[in-house]
């Protein structure tokens, strides 16, 4: 399995040291989408542009969801080999696993 590592999504040349008194600008996909969502009353907010109103989208998105057994799930040769690849790709430090533990969604650093 390949995965798109940070050096392919040219993030180090994005980044970027400030000092006191520096200003960060934030783009309009930020400020559409996320913004909204973190500081609903930040001055640079964008409420309504395309398909979003205050960080979420105006129109209906559906979701499936079926039940899974935990170690059924877990004992399949897909997932096995999904978590491994997750686990040693260069940003697994970055993403969490989400398991069901006792009737709770549970977060991990994987």
């Amino acid at each position: 399995m390949i995965f798109t590592d940070d050096k392919m999504l040219g993030y180090g040349s994005a980044q970027r040291a400030f000092s006191d008194g520096d200003e960060i600008s934030l783009d309009a996909n930020y400020r559409r989408a996320h913004l909204p969502l973190v500081n609903p009353s930040h001055p640079d907010v964008i409420a309504i542009d395309e398909d979003y109103f205050m960080g979420t989208y105006t129109t209906k998105r559906n979701s499936l969801v079926l039940p899974v057994s935990d170690e059924r799930l877990r004992e399949t040769a897909i997932f096995i080999g999904l978590e491994k690849a997750l686990r040693n790709a260069s940003f697994s430090g970055k993403i969490a696993g989400i398991y069901w533990i006792s009737g709770k969604i549970c977060y991990m650093q994987l």
